[in-house]
């Protein structure tokens, strides 16, 4: 996209926004379309620059994304045009160009060299590739875990916790105490 002049700060805004809706491993055909409306500012960093309005054509499924402010707590959302968020609980794919390797079951181990109850899943991209917050929720762990190398754990509502190990580091602010945001930058790819 950004060889497209599709700035960085936008194309990080669409895979946050789009994250829970649509798979970046598929191909672009030529029908396929995404028109944008957004503010724009000669100094980007003050965060004057904001996403209004996006509209994704992928086949035959067209999608619009209108962004609104929450007047109480002042949050910023994504919703479609009958109110539905366009974030879902949790994101299936914490890394949205990266590709799925390994699901849940009974594998045989890369290292160990013999069958072992995976109980994860494995996403694989390049070295340092940014790794996202499946949902929102406060950081309970950031900090080495054996075999599991650098790890990051997050606790969602309703008891559910999120797990992402293999970094090479972590984003600026993680910390166990730190609220995330779905589709914030906490790590990078190991």
């Amino acid at each position: 996209t950004i060889a497209r002049g599709l700035e960085e700060w936008v194309a990080n805004c669409l895979v946050g926004m789009l994250a829970s809706d649509v798979d970046f491993q598929t191909r672009v055909r030529p029908t396929d379309r995404l028109s944008l409306f957004y503010t724009e500012s000669d100094a980007p960093e003050t965060n004057e620059v904001q996403v209004l309005h996006a509209r994704i054509k992928l086949g035959d499924v067209e999608r619009r994304y209108y962004r609104f402010v929450t007047p109480d707590d002042g949050k910023v959302d994504y919703y479609d045009e009958t109110g539905k968020s366009a974030k879902k609980f949790l994101i299936r794919n914490p890394v949205p160009n990266g590709r799925f390797r390994s699901g849940f079951g009974m594998r045989r181990h890369p290292v160990l060299r013999y069958s072992k109850m995976h109980t994860g899943v494995d996403w694989s991209a390049p070295r340092g590739t940014p790794i996202i917050a499946s949902g929102n929720g406060r950081i309970i762990k950031a900090g080495w875990a054996g075999g599991y190398g650098k790890q990051t754990k997050i606790q969602h509502a309703n008891g559910y916790v999120s797990s992402y190990s293999h970094q090479t580091a972590y984003a600026k602010g993680i910390k166990v105490g730190a609220r995330v945001r779905q589709g914030q930058v906490i790590g990078f790819i190991g």
